[in-house]
C-alpha cells in the first residue's frame, strides 16, 4: 500500500476528468478502475496492452494486472488466454465506507450524505471469488483484494418514479488496505479465531462475522485444496475439521 502513488494516481485522473469540462463520470472509462490501474501502474505505456485476442488493463514486468471492479463472473476465457503467456493478478476493490453526493437533475441541488449499515469487508469478496475457483492454485493466478473508501456521484431522478437515482461515477477517496492471495493456503487467513476443532460453515459464517455464502465458498476452497477435510453431517450442513499443519494458520 503505498498512500503517495495513490495520491498522484487519483490527481491525474480528477485532473484528466476536469480537462474535459464535463466533470465527474462523463468519461467512457468510470474513475475507480481509472484511479486503480493508475495506481498499480503509473507508466500509461503499459495501459490497454493487446494479449491473446483480449486487452489486458496493465502488462509490465510483473505479468498482467487486471481490474475487475464489478463480478468476476465471466472473466474465464480473458484468464484462459493471459494464464497461457505470463502471470495474472486480478485486482478487485471492496468498498468499505462511501459518501454519496446526490445531484438533483432537474434543479441541481447537492446533498451530501453518508452510508451507514453493515460496512462491506474482504468477507465479501470470497463469494465472488468463487467465480473463479478453477485458478485457484495455479502458480500464475494471484488476487488482490483492495479495500477502500469512496464517494459516490448519483443523479437524483424524478421521485415518482420506480427507479429514483443512478450512480454516474464512484471515486476511490482512500486505500485502507491491500490483500493479496497467492495460493490456496493464503485463504486460510479467513478462518476467524475461536473456531472449534469440527466446525460447519455456519459456525464460520457466525463466529467471523461474514455473510453465509462468503463462509461456504472459504470452506469450498479449503476443502478442494485438502486442507480442510469433511468428516460428517449435520442435517444438510458438513461438519469439517482443518488438516493437519492447518491449525496454527497465524
Amino acid at each position: 500500500m503505498n498512500d503517495e502513488r495513490f495520491e498522484k494516481a487519483l490527481s491525474a485522473v480528477l485532473c484528466r476528468e476536469s480537462s474535459t469540462n464535463n466533470g465527474i463520470g462523463t468519461l467512457s472509462e468510470k474513475s475507480m478502475h481509472a484511479v486503480l490501474k493508475h495506481y498499480f501502474e503509473p507508466d500509461t505505456a503499459c495501459h490497454e496492452v493487446s494479449v491473446g485476442g483480449f486487452v489486458a488493463d496493465i502488462v509490465g514486468e510483473n505479468g498482467i494486472i487486471e481490474i475487475q471492479t464489478r463480478s468476476l463472473y465471466g472473466m474465464n476465457k480473458k484468464l484462459d488466454a493471459f494464464l497461457q503467456c505470463c502471470n495474472v493478478t486480478v485486482v478487485y476493490p471492496i468498498v468499505n465506507t462511501k459518501k454519496i453526493i446526490w445531484t438533483e437533475s432537474q434543479t441541481g441541488e447537492v446533498k451530501i450524505t453518508r452510508v451507514g449499515g453493515r460496512k462491506k469487508n474482504i468477507f465479501d469478496a470470497l463469494h465472488e471469488i468463487y467465480h473463479v475457483r478453477k485458478y485457484i492454485g495455479n502458480p500464475r493466478f494471484s488476487i488482490c483484494l483492495v479495500l477502500l473508501e469512496a464517494d459516490d456521484y448519483r443523479i437524483q431522478k424524478n421521485k415518482s418514479k420506480s427507479r429514483r437515482h443512478c450512480i454516474c461515477d464512484r471515486v476511490p477517496t482512500k486505500i485502507v488496505d491491500e490483500i493479496y492471495l497467492n495460493s490456496v493456503s493464503d485463504y486460510l487467513m479467513f478462518l476467524p479465531n475461536g473456531l472449534p476443532s469440527e466446525f460447519t460453515t455456519a459456525d464460520v459464517s457466525k463466529i467471523g462475522k461474514m455473510p453465509l455464502s462468503s463462509a461456504q465458498s472459504l470452506m469450498y476452497f479449503l476443502h478442494e485444496a485438502n486442507l480442510a477435510q469433511r468428516i460428517g453431517k449435520i442435517k444438510n450442513s458438513y461438519v469439517y475439521k482443518l488438516s493437519d499443519g492447518c491449525e496454527n494458520r497465524a
